[in-house]
């Protein structure tokens, strides 16, 4: 098994970060996108590594927090026939509220 991190809070030099979170795993012949951080950004740190997208079989996203699956437009925009896995209650009505911001 093999776990690579494409987006975290911190970056290696020569790559881009942001507050969330997304792994590529290499697991028994499979390639598995588990979180897709807040944005597209996993798919240019893939692409820095030598990872591509379109191969993985499938994508987990752990909870519906814009930080772990924001990047899902951009995933299904990359790979056309990956299973997405969920759980059931992911996307009910949660919120935050941080000072001086709109309720999200």
């Amino acid at each position: 098994m093999v776990i690579r991190t494409l987006v975290d809070d911190k970056a290696l030099e020569g790559y881009s970060c942001e507050h969330g979170l997304s792994f590529h795993i290499t697991a028994n012949g499979k390639n598995i996108l588990f979180d897709l951080g807040k944005t597209n950004l996993f798919t240019q740190n893939a692409q820095h590594m030598g990872i591509d997208i379109a191969a993985v079989d499938f994508a987990v996203i752990s909870h519906a927090h814009y930080d772990h699956g924001g990047g899902l437009r951009a995933f299904l925009q990359a790979n056309d026939h990956a299973l997405v896995y969920v759980r059931e209650n992911a996307f009910g009505e949660f919120y935050a509220r941080r000072p001086k911001e709109p309720l999200i």
